[in-house]
C-alpha cells in the first residue's frame, strides 16, 4: 500500500513556474516565438546604445546615402540616410521602441483596469 522506503522523485517539478515551463517548452513554436521576442527586445532596447547614432541629428554632408551593402553606402549608416542626413536605422529603432512602449503601457493599464471586473465575473 504505502512504501516508506521509496525515495522522493526529484525529476518532477514542484513549483508553478517549473510546471508552466515544462508544459510551455513542449510546443516548439512557442519557444521559438519567445526567443524571437527576447531578440526583438534586445535589438530595440540595447542596440541603440551600441551603435551610438542619434535619430534626430542631421548631417548635411551625408544626405541620401544608400544602404551599406550598396556601392556608395557607409557602414556608419547601415540602412542609409534621408534628405536631411538622418540615419534610417536609428529612426526605425526609435519608432519601434515608442510603439512597444505604448503597447506595454496599454497592456498594463487594461490589465489593471479590467482585472477587478474579471474577478467579479468569475466569482458570480
Amino acid at each position: 500500500m504505502f512504501d516508506v522506503r521509496r525515495e522522493k522523485n526529484n525529476s518532477l517539478p514542484t513549483s508553478n513556474k517549473a510546471l508552466f515551463w515544462r508544459a510551455y517548452k513542449k510546443n516548439k513554436l512557442d519557444v521559438i516565438g519567445l526567443y524571437l521576442f527576447i531578440l526583438l527586445m534586445f535589438i530595440v532596447y540595447i542596440l541603440p546604445y551600441i551603435i551610438h547614432t542619434d535619430a534626430f541629428s542631421t548631417h548635411i554632408n551625408s544626405r541620401l546615402l544608400p544602404p551599406s551593402w550598396i556601392e556608395g553606402g557607409v557602414l556608419q549608416h547601415f540602412l542609409g540616410t534621408d534628405e536631411l542626413g538622418r540615419d534610417y536605422l536609428s529612426r526605425l529603432l526609435l519608432g519601434t521602441k515608442n510603439t512597444l512602449n505604448a503597447a506595454f503601457i496599454n497592456f498594463g493599464y487594461s490589465r489593471s483596469y479590467w482585472m477587478p471586473y474579471w474577478n467579479l465575473w468569475w466569482y458570480l
